[in-house]
């Protein structure tokens, strides 16, 4: 039920989890696609890459590429960041 008291800890239990965080917004466009993949690839190389990534259009896709993966399985062998 929508209102009762279990609900209401759990969601307060998963906004103090992400509360405070440093998060990146991709925002959409095609083109921004291929940038976003740069700028993700030098921020994970850094050690800044955020937990928390979304994005809309082309910055979802490319949110959801880097959120599913580990920077291990991001960055290959020779450096470069895997499209697959």
């Amino acid at each position: 039920m929508p209102g009762d008291s279990s609900s209401t800890a759990l969601l307060a239990k998963c906004w103090l989890r992400a509360y405070g965080k440093s998060a990146l917004c991709l925002s959409g466009g095609a083109g921004m696609g291929q940038y976003q993949l740069g700028v993700c690839k030098a921020m994970l190389e850094e050690g800044i890459l955020p937990e928390v990534v979304s994005g809309s259009s082309a910055g979802a896709l490319v949110a959801a590429h880097v959120c599913c993966r580990t920077p291990q399985e991001l960055l290959g062998p020779d450096g470069t960041l895997q499209a697959t």
